[in-house]
């Protein structure tokens, strides 16, 4: 395939070693991100879900591989979603509440 060379600093994310699911999602979803990105610098990993205007409606802290939210309170429709460090998105997609 093709290879993106970047900075020794920058890190190319596997986008399959950073999960939301299910998705769609109704109640209580899960954040599973690979063991090793987890301790990569100890640093903190933010997530944060977004309505359809780019307003924040949910943030959190994620310190382990497997963390849940609940999107019970949050009215049914397309939001998206970002998981940062550093300044860094690493993850982003849509999550359908259902």
């Amino acid at each position: 395939g093709n290879f993106t060379y970047v900075g020794l600093n920058e890190s190319l994310i596997d986008q399959s070693s950073i999960r939301v699911f299910p998705n769609p999602c109704s109640g209580d979803c899960v954040i599973e991100i690979r063991e090793d990105l987890i301790q990569e610098g100890d640093v903190t990993k933010e997530f944060v879900i977004y309505d359809t205007q780019g307003k924040p409606v949910h943030k959190e802290l994620v310190t382990s591989s497997k963390s849940s939210f609940t999107t019970g309170n949050f009215p049914k429709g397309i939001y998206f979603y970002q998981i940062n460090t550093q300044g860094k998105i690493l993850k982003s997609g849509k999550l359908i509440v259902e």
